[in-house]
């Protein structure tokens, strides 16, 4: 949101800790994390019942299942701490608290960065178990439930980490990022900005000509 779209109900004033804008802005995404964080429920539970109920424990099957519930049960967690990480975002936004959120920001970055290995962990995990459980099967039907909800969970829940402006933590938005980045490390300088002694070097100096024009006379 750019400065000229906001409301003047949505401004504080001088002196008013609470920042109406962004109020707004984390009761929009805290929704969207719960989703996640109900979907990273779902997941682990499918996982959890996979490894209670898998027909094999004997050699690399008990392998897979093990896989899946730990990255089903650390997405939960990174969507739990997304979830507090805008809960106290929400807090000092409103005026209801002065802590600050240096640390809560770097932890919910880190936490989306990581539910990226973890997705991919879980995804093949999940997959694994599908093609040697087969789809008819129960451990199938539950690998399928944890698989979407596992997807689910980490684009909706847990790229979202806390910040005051600009998208998501998803691969399109971080594309967009780097590209921007590099936008702007190839532009070239901007002349406005060039420092003033090199105009004023290239001016002529009144007062050194009007002394000149006096010695020749």
């Amino acid at each position: 949101m750019r400065d000229e779209e906001y409301r003047p109900d949505q401004v504080a004033e001088y002196g008013v800790k609470a920042q109406p804008a962004l109020v707004q802005r984390a009761r929009r995404h805290l929704p969207q994390v719960y989703v996640g964080l109900g979907l990273a429920v779902c997941s682990t539970a499918a996982s959890v019942a996979i490894w209670l109920t898998y027909p094999s424990f004997s050699g690399e099957t008990v392998i897979w299942p093990l896989v899946a519930v730990t990255a089903t049960a650390l997405m939960l967690l990174i969507c739990a701490v997304q979830a507090g990480a805008w809960r106290a975002a929400l807090k000092v936004w409103s005026g209801e608290s002065e802590a600050r959120l240096d640390t809560v920001k770097r932890i919910s970055f880190v936490a989306h960065v990581v539910s990226y290995a973890l997705v991919l962990a879980g995804m093949f995990a999940l997959l694994w178990v599908l093609a040697d459980g087969g789809f008819a099967t129960p451990s199938g039907v539950l690998a399928m439930v944890g698989l979407v909800s596992l997807v689910a969970a980490q684009a909706i829940g847990a790229v979202r980490f806390l910040r005051r402006s600009g998208p998501s933590g998803t691969l399109p938005a971080h594309i967009r990022r780097l590209r921007a980045l590099e936008r702007r490390r190839l532009a070239p300088p901007d002349p406005i900005d060039e420092p003033d002694g090199d105009d004023q070097s290239a001016e002529p100096d009144e007062g050194a000509e009007s002394d000149a024009g006096g010695t020749n006379r």
